[in-house]
């Protein structure tokens, strides 16, 4: 499905590629003769949780973009977003028969789809609601998740004195978010996709990517 639209894309007939151009300052296109920028990087920033022992863990998008092949026995992730609901999908996947997700809000909290909810449960994922990372430790080729207890008042998160560790993890999976780059204000320079709205689909991002550019064309119209 994505080869045909990709080439979909690529038939038009008034669109250049042009791949391996890494651009450094958008502006500078301006000087080339472009008269619009639209900026859709997405996401490429894995956000850190700044906890001893994370460089344990591998984060999504290295999990996603390469999914090790070898055998895991029991693997954690630490997230509760669609990405981290991939994550299951591809560790279920290669076989992995122990998986468990760690997440801080309660389960009702979860910004994912219903159908990928219940989903994963058929998938008879361990899910620990309400527990935050505080340290990930490594003894051998181990890991072990230390955890604290946390509770919703008035909708904000607070931390707990109560202490969890959970430990003979092959592989522990940080799918806690991620951030775009720093965004630069010009007036004709718009941006689009999960780096603009943090979009949790692609057809969030597809639709957005629609409403960019007629942002751009509609006042062109106008003007004919």
């Amino acid at each position: 499905t994505i080869n045909k639209e990709i080439n979909n894309i690529l038939s038009l007939p008034n669109l250049t590629v042009q791949t391996n151009s890494k651009i450094s300052d958008p502006i500078q296109l301006f000087k080339k003769g472009f008269d619009f920028i639209i900026i859709a990087t997405g996401e490429q920033t894995p956000k850190l949780m700044k906890i001893p022992g994370e460089n344990f863990a591998i984060n999504y998008l290295d999990f996603l973009s390469n999914p090790p092949l070898k055998k895991f026995k029991k693997v954690a992730i630490v997230g509760a977003g669609n990405v981290a609901l991939d994550c299951v999908h591809i560790l279920n996947e290669i076989g992995v028969p122990d998986i468990q997700l760690f997440m801080r809000r309660p389960i009702y909290c979860m910004r994912v789809d219903k159908e990928r909810l219940l989903e994963m449960f058929e998938k008879k994922v361990n899910i620990h609601p309400l527990l935050a990372p505080i340290k990930i430790q490594k003894k051998g080729n181990k890991l072990t998740l230390f955890t604290t207890r946390t509770y919703l008042k008035n909708n904000k998160l607070i931390k707990s004195k109560e202490k969890s560790v959970y430990t003979d993890f092959d592989l522990i999976i940080t799918a806690t978010g991620a951030d775009s780059d720093e965004k630069i204000s010009h007036p004709k320079i718009f941006y689009s996709g999960d780096c603009r709205t943090k979009a949790s689909s692609v057809v969030e991002a597809l639709a957005d990517g629609i409403q960019t550019a007629l942002k751009i064309i509609t006042p062109l119209l106008k003007q004919k």
